[in-house]
């Protein structure tokens, strides 16, 4: 009798190595769900403040915050897709204390899912319409000015930086530029882009609006190409860019002007060709760029 009380006692446990395993399972998939919502929830909160006037976030930030949604979900789904599928099937044998919170979980994960897919795909949607429906650039970013400065040695770029500096802060203005460390890192990771200036002067109390841009690239290393923007209020930038361009000058008179297309952009540097006035287009490729074969603009 006693034998048979024995054996009903270790029936009846409410606890044993098969619970204890399932709770271990169920602690795993509810961490990897937890990985996945955190991932969502970040990039949810980047977006509203990419969304948001004086957020803090530079404007290059809260472009990549909002077009790269989808990318931010499928990282989300790595561990979240397993861990929600794993906490479904483990319910069914779970105490009814763990049943109810992978339950929660499970909801959780899939309702942190289903917004952070709807507003990732609602912005790439609004963003195609946007191309189709033939937004066109705003006249204020478009380049109206553009300059090739030759740059040959380190003295040559900090006193570059300098110039570009001072020029930003008489005119209320702020200069951002990537360190020396951070280019040769992405010059390592991919040759091609292959820098040694890459700099940026912003305007605005958010730093909102891109006045200019400095860079050169692997197919002209050490010239730079000086870009300025037309600007919200255009008066303000042409100061600035007098300014900064009469320093430049007269520290590298052999700054040459670069062509500037109708779609503001600038010619590849193997489509132009050196004059003592400054660049112009080669004339088998103007039309390309949409210029007429005898015609290339100057700046």
């Amino acid at each position: 009798m006693a034998e048979v009380e024995l054996s009903s006692s270790k029936k009846t446990s409410p606890f044993g190595i098969g619970q204890a395993f399932i709770i271990a399972q169920s602690i795993i998939a509810i961490l990897l769900i937890a990985a996945a919502v955190a991932v969502i929830l970040l990039w949810l909160i980047s977006l509203v403040l990419s969304l948001t006037p004086n957020s803090g976030l530079m404007p290059w930030v809260a472009s990549g915050v909002s077009a790269f949604g989808l990318l931010f979900i499928f990282l989300a789904s790595i561990p979240g897709f397993p861990g929600i599928i794993w906490a479904t099937w483990l319910i069914n044998g779970a105490t009814p204390r763990w049943t109810r919170i992978l339950k929660i979980t499970v909801w959780i994960g899939k309702v942190t899912f289903k917004v952070g897919a709807i507003a990732a795909i609602l912005i790439l949607v609004l963003a195609i319409v946007a191309g189709f429906g033939g937004a066109r650039k705003p006249d204020s970013i478009k380049t109206v000015a553009a300059f090739e400065v030759p740059l040959q040695t380190e003295a040559d770029h900090d006193e570059f930086l300098l110039v570009l500096g001072a020029a930003a802060t008489a005119e209320g203005m702020h200069v951002y530029s990537d360190n020396k460390r951070v280019l040769e890192m992405e010059s390592k990771n991919n040759p091609n882009f292959q820098m040694t200036v890459n700099t940026a002067v912003w305007r605005g109390p958010n730093n909102h609006e891109l006045v200019a841009n400095a860079m050169d690239q692997v197919d002209h290393l050490g010239q730079i190409w000086l870009m300025f923007s037309r600007g919200e209020e255009p008066e303000v930038n042409a100061k600035f860019r007098e300014r900064v361009m009469h320093e430049i000058m007269q520290h590298w008179p052999g700054t040459l002007s670069l062509p500037i297309t109708p779609s503001g952009g600038i010619p590849l540097r193997t489509d132009l060709i050196q004059t003592p006035a400054g660049y112009v287009v080669k004339p088998s490729e103007a039309k390309r760029y949409g210029l007429p074969s005898t015609e290339t603009p100057l700046h």
